[in-house]
């Protein structure tokens, strides 16, 4: 586990302990998910973080880790530094990503170190090959933590390019965000919980195997 003193340089790091307010977990591995996520959500959540609380501090791997670094490293700092966490949510997620893995028990963990919070810590959001059906195939624990979360769906924003365009669809996906980090995100991160240099971060270790056969539904 990384110690708080080595807290990466150039970080902000405010009066209650954070640099972040929200730490991006994905599966960098799978391009539609490392796309959707790095090109349209992340944009749509720095851009709704600032406009409602008045600031980006977003934590996306491809923006905070400089090339030469210790990714590992940088990343379990960018969780510990973190007041909330989003999930993007595919199959592979669970299944071939130890690091995904790590993280959201990571979160998970602080949640349950932390009964005195009022409100969630993580936040999955649901983008390809994760129905209904899927999530209730991924066994435990994942089925109910998954289940209990109500991940927000994304999938049909999928294959949204440019999320600032001018059309229905991205109007709508535009929409659907900015109500997420309004009613979900913004009220966590407020509340979130003191921080502390020893917030649970699991080690990375490997996936779940998945279960055969199995065919995406997206």
């Amino acid at each position: 586990m990384p110690r708080a003193d080595q807290t990466p340089a150039g970080w902000t790091i405010d009066d209650e302990g954070y640099a972040w307010d929200v730490f991006l977990s994905y599966p960098s591995a799978v391009e539609k998910t490392r796309v959707f996520t790095r090109k349209v959500l992340a944009p749509l959540l720095a851009r709704e973080l600032e406009a409602q609380l008045g600031r980006r501090r977003l934590a996306l791997d491809a923006e905070a880790i400089e090339a030469g670094e210790l990714w590992p490293d940088r990343l379990q700092q960018m969780h510990l530094r973190a007041r909330v966490f989003v999930s993007v949510l595919c199959w592979p997620y669970f299944t071939r990503s130890g690091w995904c893995c790590a993280e959201w028990h990571s979160a998970v963990e602080r949640e349950a170190q932390t009964p005195e919070r009022t409100h969630p810590l993580l936040f999955p959001l649901r983008l390809i090959d994760l129905d209904e059906d899927s999530i209730e195939r991924l066994g435990q624990p994942w089925r109910d933590q998954v289940a209990s979360r109500k991940p927000l769906d994304l999938h049909e924003w999928a294959n949204v390019v440019n999320p600032l365009a001018d059309n229905d669809r991205s109007h709508a996906l535009r929409d659907t965000i900015s109500d997420f980090v309004e009613r979900r995100l913004v009220p966590a991160i407020e509340r979130a919980p003191a921080w502390r240099p020893d917030f649970p971060l699991l080690p990375a270790g490997p996936a779940r195997p998945a279960p055969a056969p199995f065919d995406p539904r997206f």
